[in-house]
Protein backbone atom coordinates (compact mmCIF):
# COMPACT_ATOMS: atom_id res chain seq x y z
CA UNK A 1 0.00 0.00 0.00
CA UNK A 2 1.32 3.45 -0.90
CA UNK A 3 0.40 6.96 0.26
CA UNK A 4 1.34 10.13 -1.53
CA UNK A 5 3.73 12.30 0.70
CA UNK A 6 5.92 15.41 0.40
CA UNK A 7 9.70 15.05 0.52
CA UNK A 8 12.31 17.73 1.40
CA UNK A 9 15.70 18.04 -0.27
CA UNK A 10 18.86 19.25 1.47
CA UNK A 11 19.46 22.20 -0.83
CA UNK A 12 19.30 25.09 -0.99
CA UNK A 13 17.74 25.25 2.44
CA UNK A 14 19.45 22.67 4.55
CA UNK A 15 17.13 23.24 7.45
CA UNK A 16 13.83 23.16 5.68
CA UNK A 17 14.78 21.80 2.23
CA UNK A 18 12.85 22.13 -1.07
CA UNK A 19 9.61 20.27 -1.45
CA UNK A 20 9.77 17.30 -3.83
CA UNK A 21 6.83 15.17 -5.05
CA UNK A 22 7.06 11.67 -3.67
CA UNK A 23 5.15 8.63 -2.46
CA UNK A 24 5.28 6.84 0.91
CA UNK A 25 5.55 3.09 0.26
CA UNK A 26 5.48 0.21 2.74
CA UNK A 27 8.31 -2.20 1.94
CA UNK A 28 9.96 -5.17 3.68
CA UNK A 29 12.33 -2.64 5.33
CA UNK A 30 9.48 -0.61 6.64
CA UNK A 31 7.81 2.56 5.40
CA UNK A 32 9.98 4.67 3.09
CA UNK A 33 9.45 7.81 1.02
CA UNK A 34 9.96 7.24 -2.71
CA UNK A 35 10.53 10.33 -4.87
CA UNK A 36 8.51 10.61 -8.13
CA UNK A 37 10.53 10.52 -11.34
CA UNK A 38 9.98 12.57 -14.53
CA UNK A 39 10.84 11.51 -18.11
CA UNK A 40 11.56 14.64 -20.13
CA UNK A 41 12.79 15.54 -23.60
CA UNK A 42 16.16 17.37 -23.20
CA UNK A 43 15.50 19.31 -26.42
CA UNK A 44 11.95 20.43 -25.55
CA UNK A 45 11.22 22.32 -22.31
CA UNK A 46 7.59 21.17 -22.44
CA UNK A 47 8.35 17.61 -23.47
CA UNK A 48 7.42 15.65 -20.37
CA UNK A 49 5.89 12.17 -20.59
CA UNK A 50 2.68 11.61 -18.68
CA UNK A 51 1.50 8.58 -16.75
CA UNK A 52 -2.34 8.53 -16.83
CA UNK A 53 -5.15 6.22 -15.83
CA UNK A 54 -7.01 7.24 -19.02
CA UNK A 55 -6.63 7.27 -22.77
CA UNK A 56 -3.89 9.66 -23.97
CA UNK A 57 -4.94 12.94 -25.58
CA UNK A 58 -3.67 14.12 -28.95
CA UNK A 59 -1.35 16.71 -27.32
CA UNK A 60 0.14 14.30 -24.73
CA UNK A 61 3.85 13.49 -25.04
CA UNK A 62 4.84 9.84 -25.14
CA UNK A 63 7.93 7.74 -24.51
CA UNK A 64 9.71 6.11 -27.45
CA UNK A 65 10.56 2.54 -26.54
CA UNK A 66 12.19 -0.37 -28.34
CA UNK A 67 10.49 -3.72 -27.82
CA UNK A 68 12.74 -6.74 -27.67
CA UNK A 69 11.11 -10.17 -28.02
CA UNK A 70 12.58 -13.31 -26.51
CA UNK A 71 11.36 -16.89 -26.66
CA UNK A 72 10.93 -19.21 -23.67
CA UNK A 73 14.61 -20.15 -23.85
CA UNK A 74 15.80 -16.55 -23.61
CA UNK A 75 16.71 -16.31 -27.28
CA UNK A 76 15.94 -13.11 -29.17
CA UNK A 77 13.07 -13.51 -31.68
CA UNK A 78 14.07 -12.64 -35.27
CA UNK A 79 11.40 -10.95 -37.43
CA UNK A 80 10.55 -12.55 -40.81
CA UNK A 81 9.65 -9.97 -43.48
CA UNK A 82 8.75 -7.57 -40.69
CA UNK A 83 6.42 -10.08 -39.05
CA UNK A 84 6.67 -12.06 -35.81
CA UNK A 85 6.77 -15.81 -36.62
CA UNK A 86 4.46 -18.03 -34.56
CA UNK A 87 6.49 -21.17 -35.17
CA UNK A 88 9.97 -22.08 -36.24
CA UNK A 89 9.16 -22.62 -39.96
CA UNK A 90 9.69 -19.03 -40.97
CA UNK A 91 6.60 -19.10 -43.30
CA UNK A 92 3.19 -17.44 -43.03
CA UNK A 93 0.69 -19.62 -41.14
CA UNK A 94 -3.07 -19.70 -41.85
CA UNK A 95 -5.25 -18.25 -39.13
CA UNK A 96 -8.91 -19.42 -38.80
CA UNK A 97 -11.40 -16.72 -38.00
CA UNK A 98 -14.37 -19.10 -37.65
CA UNK A 99 -14.77 -18.36 -33.98
CA UNK A 100 -14.10 -14.62 -34.29
CA UNK A 101 -16.93 -12.08 -34.68
CA UNK A 102 -17.14 -10.87 -38.30
CA UNK A 103 -16.87 -7.15 -38.90
CA UNK A 104 -20.06 -5.19 -39.49
CA UNK A 105 -21.36 -5.60 -43.04
CA UNK A 106 -19.10 -8.60 -43.82
CA UNK A 107 -22.08 -10.88 -44.57
CA UNK A 108 -24.38 -8.43 -46.35
CA UNK A 109 -24.94 -7.65 -50.05
CA UNK A 110 -23.21 -4.32 -49.66
CA UNK A 111 -19.83 -6.05 -49.39
CA UNK A 112 -20.58 -8.84 -51.93
CA UNK A 113 -21.11 -6.73 -55.04
CA UNK A 114 -19.42 -9.22 -57.39
CA UNK A 115 -21.55 -12.13 -56.16
CA UNK A 116 -24.68 -9.98 -56.38
CA UNK A 117 -23.91 -9.04 -59.99
CA UNK A 118 -23.60 -12.71 -60.92
CA UNK A 119 -26.73 -13.88 -59.06
CA UNK A 120 -28.80 -11.09 -60.64
CA UNK A 121 -28.16 -12.76 -64.02
CA UNK A 122 -28.45 -16.33 -62.75
CA UNK A 123 -31.52 -17.23 -64.87
CA UNK A 124 -29.69 -16.28 -68.09
CA UNK A 125 -26.59 -18.21 -67.06
CA UNK A 126 -28.65 -21.34 -66.31
CA UNK A 127 -30.63 -21.15 -69.58
CA UNK A 128 -27.51 -20.81 -71.74
CA UNK A 129 -25.22 -23.21 -69.93
CA UNK A 130 -24.07 -26.40 -71.57
CA UNK A 131 -26.21 -29.24 -70.22
CA UNK A 132 -26.10 -33.01 -70.65
CA UNK A 133 -28.26 -34.68 -73.27
CA UNK A 134 -31.98 -34.67 -72.49
CA UNK A 135 -32.23 -38.38 -73.23
CA UNK A 136 -30.68 -40.37 -70.45
CA UNK A 137 -30.06 -44.05 -70.57
CA UNK A 138 -31.94 -46.33 -68.17
CA UNK A 139 -30.30 -49.46 -67.01
CA UNK A 140 -31.93 -52.80 -67.63
CA UNK A 141 -34.21 -54.09 -64.91
CA UNK A 142 -32.99 -56.92 -62.76
CA UNK A 143 -34.89 -59.52 -60.77
CA UNK A 144 -34.45 -57.35 -57.67
CA UNK A 145 -36.41 -54.52 -59.36
CA UNK A 146 -39.53 -56.64 -60.04
CA UNK A 147 -42.19 -56.90 -57.36
CA UNK A 148 -44.98 -59.46 -57.79
CA UNK A 149 -48.13 -60.12 -55.83
CA UNK A 150 -50.04 -63.38 -55.92
CA UNK A 151 -53.79 -63.16 -56.43
CA UNK A 152 -54.36 -66.22 -54.38
CA UNK A 153 -56.61 -69.20 -54.88
CA UNK A 154 -59.98 -68.84 -56.59
CA UNK A 155 -62.74 -67.94 -54.17
CA UNK A 156 -66.24 -66.54 -54.13
CA UNK A 157 -67.14 -63.56 -56.28
CA UNK A 158 -66.93 -61.36 -53.21
CA UNK A 159 -63.24 -62.29 -52.78
CA UNK A 160 -62.31 -61.98 -56.46
CA UNK A 161 -60.37 -59.12 -57.98
CA UNK A 162 -62.86 -57.09 -60.07
CA UNK A 163 -61.91 -55.85 -63.53
CA UNK A 164 -63.70 -52.78 -64.91
CA UNK A 165 -64.40 -52.10 -68.57
CA UNK A 166 -63.65 -48.44 -69.12
CA UNK A 167 -62.44 -45.94 -71.69
CA UNK A 168 -60.72 -43.92 -68.99
CA UNK A 169 -63.80 -41.81 -68.32
CA UNK A 170 -66.88 -44.05 -68.50
CA UNK A 171 -67.28 -47.41 -66.75
CA UNK A 172 -69.65 -49.97 -68.26
CA UNK A 173 -72.59 -50.78 -65.97
CA UNK A 174 -73.05 -54.34 -64.65
CA UNK A 175 -76.45 -55.16 -63.14
CA UNK A 176 -78.07 -58.08 -61.42
CA UNK A 177 -80.29 -60.45 -63.42
CA UNK A 178 -83.76 -59.13 -64.36
CA UNK A 179 -82.68 -55.53 -63.69
CA UNK A 180 -83.68 -53.36 -66.62
CA UNK A 181 -81.20 -50.95 -68.16
CA UNK A 182 -81.93 -47.23 -67.98
CA UNK A 183 -80.91 -44.40 -70.27
CA UNK A 184 -78.15 -43.23 -67.92
CA UNK A 185 -76.39 -46.64 -67.74
CA UNK A 186 -72.96 -46.50 -69.44
CA UNK A 187 -72.70 -49.45 -71.80
CA UNK A 188 -70.03 -51.20 -73.84
CA UNK A 189 -70.52 -50.66 -77.56
CA UNK A 190 -70.70 -53.94 -79.49
CA UNK A 191 -70.67 -54.26 -83.27
CA UNK A 192 -69.99 -56.94 -85.87
CA UNK A 193 -66.51 -56.62 -87.30
CA UNK A 194 -66.47 -55.87 -91.03
CA UNK A 195 -63.27 -57.92 -91.21
CA UNK A 196 -65.04 -61.16 -90.28
CA UNK A 197 -67.78 -62.07 -92.75
CA UNK A 198 -70.60 -64.39 -91.73
CA UNK A 199 -70.29 -67.92 -93.18
CA UNK A 200 -72.20 -68.75 -96.37
CA UNK A 201 -75.78 -69.72 -95.61
CA UNK A 202 -75.69 -67.96 -92.25
CA UNK A 203 -75.64 -64.34 -93.40
CA UNK A 204 -78.83 -63.58 -91.54
CA UNK A 205 -79.28 -62.78 -87.89
CA UNK A 206 -82.85 -63.62 -86.89
CA UNK A 207 -85.74 -62.82 -89.25
CA UNK A 208 -88.26 -60.08 -89.84
CA UNK A 209 -91.90 -60.74 -90.73
CA UNK A 210 -94.93 -58.44 -90.93
CA UNK A 211 -97.66 -59.15 -88.37
CA UNK A 212 -100.99 -57.52 -87.58
CA UNK A 213 -102.10 -56.06 -84.25
CA UNK A 214 -102.87 -59.57 -83.01
CA UNK A 215 -99.36 -60.75 -83.93
CA UNK A 216 -100.78 -62.82 -86.82
CA UNK A 217 -98.44 -63.45 -89.75
CA UNK A 218 -99.41 -61.35 -92.79
CA UNK A 219 -97.30 -63.35 -95.23
CA UNK A 220 -98.89 -66.13 -97.30
CA UNK A 221 -97.99 -68.75 -99.84
CA UNK A 222 -99.03 -68.53 -103.47
CA UNK A 223 -102.79 -68.82 -104.13
CA UNK A 224 -103.58 -68.34 -100.45
CA UNK A 225 -105.66 -65.35 -99.39
CA UNK A 226 -104.86 -63.71 -96.06
CA UNK A 227 -107.53 -62.32 -93.80
CA UNK A 228 -105.53 -59.10 -93.38
CA UNK A 229 -103.22 -57.15 -95.67
CA UNK A 230 -100.57 -54.49 -95.32
CA UNK A 231 -101.68 -51.16 -96.72
CA UNK A 232 -99.26 -49.60 -99.19
CA UNK A 233 -99.18 -46.25 -100.93
CA UNK A 234 -97.03 -45.05 -103.80
CA UNK A 235 -94.81 -42.08 -103.08
CA UNK A 236 -96.59 -40.40 -106.00
CA UNK A 237 -99.77 -40.32 -103.91
CA UNK A 238 -98.11 -39.00 -100.72
CA UNK A 239 -98.97 -35.31 -100.31
CA UNK A 240 -100.06 -34.94 -103.95
CA UNK A 241 -101.14 -31.43 -105.06
CA UNK A 242 -102.89 -30.87 -108.42
CA UNK A 243 -101.14 -28.44 -110.75
CA UNK A 244 -102.89 -26.79 -113.71
CA UNK A 245 -101.58 -24.05 -115.99
CA UNK A 246 -103.80 -22.61 -118.75
CA UNK A 247 -103.95 -19.67 -121.13
CA UNK A 248 -106.73 -17.09 -120.76
CA UNK A 249 -110.13 -18.09 -122.13
CA UNK A 250 -109.97 -15.29 -124.72
CA UNK A 251 -106.85 -16.84 -126.24
CA UNK A 252 -103.44 -15.45 -127.20
CA UNK A 253 -102.81 -13.69 -130.55
CA UNK A 254 -100.54 -15.69 -132.82
CA UNK A 255 -96.99 -14.51 -133.54
CA UNK A 256 -94.54 -15.29 -136.29
CA UNK A 257 -91.54 -15.26 -133.93
CA UNK A 258 -91.56 -17.96 -131.25
CA UNK A 259 -92.61 -16.58 -127.86
CA UNK A 260 -93.65 -17.80 -124.40
CA UNK A 261 -97.33 -18.23 -123.50
CA UNK A 262 -98.64 -16.43 -120.44
CA UNK A 263 -100.36 -19.05 -118.24
CA UNK A 264 -102.47 -18.84 -115.07
CA UNK A 265 -101.05 -21.43 -112.62
CA UNK A 266 -103.08 -23.03 -109.82
CA UNK A 267 -102.14 -25.64 -107.19
CA UNK A 268 -105.02 -27.56 -105.64
CA UNK A 269 -107.34 -24.82 -106.97
CA UNK A 270 -105.42 -21.89 -105.48
CA UNK A 271 -104.95 -19.58 -108.46
CA UNK A 272 -101.89 -17.39 -108.94
CA UNK A 273 -101.05 -14.53 -111.29
CA UNK A 274 -100.16 -15.17 -114.91
CA UNK A 275 -96.62 -16.36 -115.60
CA UNK A 276 -94.53 -17.44 -118.57
CA UNK A 277 -92.29 -19.71 -116.43
CA UNK A 278 -93.38 -22.21 -113.74
CA UNK A 279 -91.00 -23.08 -110.88
CA UNK A 280 -91.16 -26.36 -108.97
CA UNK A 281 -92.21 -25.94 -105.30
CA UNK A 282 -89.26 -26.32 -102.88
CA UNK A 283 -88.65 -29.92 -101.72
CA UNK A 284 -91.27 -31.20 -104.20
CA UNK A 285 -91.29 -32.97 -107.55
CA UNK A 286 -93.54 -31.85 -110.41
CA UNK A 287 -94.93 -34.57 -112.70
CA UNK A 288 -96.52 -33.38 -115.99
CA UNK A 289 -99.17 -35.90 -117.19
CA UNK A 290 -100.70 -34.05 -120.18
CA UNK A 291 -100.58 -31.02 -122.50
CA UNK A 292 -103.45 -29.24 -124.33
CA UNK A 293 -103.11 -26.96 -127.40
CA UNK A 294 -105.71 -25.19 -129.59
CA UNK A 295 -105.60 -22.96 -132.74
CA UNK A 296 -108.26 -20.71 -134.32
CA UNK A 297 -108.25 -18.62 -137.53
CA UNK A 298 -110.40 -16.10 -135.68
CA UNK A 299 -112.15 -13.65 -138.09
CA UNK A 300 -109.69 -14.17 -140.91
CA UNK A 301 -110.73 -16.54 -143.68
CA UNK A 302 -107.29 -18.09 -144.16
CA UNK A 303 -105.55 -21.30 -143.24
CA UNK A 304 -103.56 -20.93 -140.00
CA UNK A 305 -100.74 -23.20 -138.91
CA UNK A 306 -98.98 -23.12 -135.49
CA UNK A 307 -96.35 -25.08 -133.53
CA UNK A 308 -96.11 -25.59 -129.73
CA UNK A 309 -93.26 -26.77 -127.43
CA UNK A 310 -92.75 -27.64 -123.73
CA UNK A 311 -89.42 -26.11 -122.73
CA UNK A 312 -87.32 -26.35 -119.51
CA UNK A 313 -84.50 -24.40 -117.89
CA UNK A 314 -82.61 -26.48 -115.23
CA UNK A 315 -81.55 -23.45 -113.17
CA UNK A 316 -83.67 -20.40 -113.86
CA UNK A 317 -86.56 -18.85 -115.76
CA UNK A 318 -87.61 -20.39 -119.08
CA UNK A 319 -87.01 -18.49 -122.34
CA UNK A 320 -88.07 -19.14 -125.94
CA UNK A 321 -84.59 -20.58 -126.48
CA UNK A 322 -84.63 -23.03 -123.52
CA UNK A 323 -84.30 -26.80 -124.02
CA UNK A 324 -87.31 -28.50 -125.69
CA UNK A 325 -88.64 -31.29 -123.49
CA UNK A 326 -91.72 -32.20 -125.62
CA UNK A 327 -92.56 -30.95 -129.13
CA UNK A 328 -92.87 -29.34 -131.49
CA UNK A 329 -96.57 -30.17 -131.80
CA UNK A 330 -98.17 -28.81 -135.00
CA UNK A 331 -101.81 -27.74 -135.60
CA UNK A 332 -103.55 -26.42 -138.75
CA UNK A 333 -107.08 -25.05 -139.37
CA UNK A 334 -107.12 -26.80 -142.77
CA UNK A 335 -109.99 -24.63 -144.09
CA UNK A 336 -109.62 -21.04 -145.27
CA UNK A 337 -112.72 -19.86 -143.49
CA UNK A 338 -113.25 -17.59 -140.48
CA UNK A 339 -113.49 -19.20 -137.02
CA UNK A 340 -111.93 -22.43 -138.27
CA UNK A 341 -110.14 -24.25 -135.42
CA UNK A 342 -108.08 -27.30 -134.41
CA UNK A 343 -107.00 -28.70 -131.02
CA UNK A 344 -105.03 -31.61 -129.54
CA UNK A 345 -104.53 -33.18 -126.10
CA UNK A 346 -101.15 -34.89 -125.57
CA UNK A 347 -101.27 -37.45 -122.71
CA UNK A 348 -98.03 -38.43 -120.95
CA UNK A 349 -98.91 -41.78 -119.25
CA UNK A 350 -95.67 -42.17 -117.24
CA UNK A 351 -95.37 -38.43 -116.78
CA UNK A 352 -92.38 -36.13 -117.14
CA UNK A 353 -90.83 -35.15 -113.79
CA UNK A 354 -89.11 -31.92 -112.84
CA UNK A 355 -87.47 -31.04 -109.49
CA UNK A 356 -85.07 -28.77 -107.65
CA UNK A 357 -84.33 -25.52 -109.47
CA UNK A 358 -85.98 -26.56 -112.76
CA UNK A 359 -88.61 -24.28 -114.40
CA UNK A 360 -90.94 -25.08 -117.34
CA UNK A 361 -93.02 -23.10 -119.85
CA UNK A 362 -94.91 -23.31 -123.21
CA UNK A 363 -93.87 -21.54 -126.47
CA UNK A 364 -95.83 -20.95 -129.72
CA UNK A 365 -95.18 -19.67 -133.26
CA UNK A 366 -97.56 -19.38 -136.28
CA UNK A 367 -97.62 -18.44 -139.96
CA UNK A 368 -99.71 -15.33 -139.37
CA UNK A 369 -100.56 -12.84 -136.65
CA UNK A 370 -104.36 -12.95 -137.16
CA UNK A 371 -105.17 -16.19 -135.32
CA UNK A 372 -105.61 -17.18 -131.69
CA UNK A 373 -103.91 -19.97 -129.70
CA UNK A 374 -104.47 -21.63 -126.30
CA UNK A 375 -102.22 -23.87 -124.25
CA UNK A 376 -102.40 -25.80 -120.95
CA UNK A 377 -100.38 -28.08 -118.65
CA UNK A 378 -101.85 -30.81 -116.42
CA UNK A 379 -99.91 -32.56 -113.65
CA UNK A 380 -99.28 -32.75 -109.91
CA UNK A 381 -96.60 -32.06 -107.28
CA UNK A 382 -95.65 -34.49 -104.53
Amino acid sequence: MSTEVKLLTSTPDAAAGNPVDGTSVVTSQGTVDRPAGIIADPDDANGRAKVKNAAPAAADYGVIARVLLYDASGNAVTLVAGRVPVDGSGVIQPVSAASLPLPAGASTEATLALIKAKTDNLDVLLSTRTKPADVQGIRALTAADIVTAAQGAAAAVGSAWPVKVTDGTNIAAVKAASTAAVATDPSAVVALSPNTALPVGANRIGSVRPVDSADADLTSVKATQTSRAVGVQSLLDAGRAILNAAAAIAGITTVTTEALMSLSVSRDGAATAGATTIAVTANKRLRVTGLLFSLSSNATAAIHRAQFCLRMNPSGAVTAASVIILGPISLSTNNAVAQSSAWVFVPVPDGIEFSGTMQIGLTHVANATTGLVWGGIVGFEY
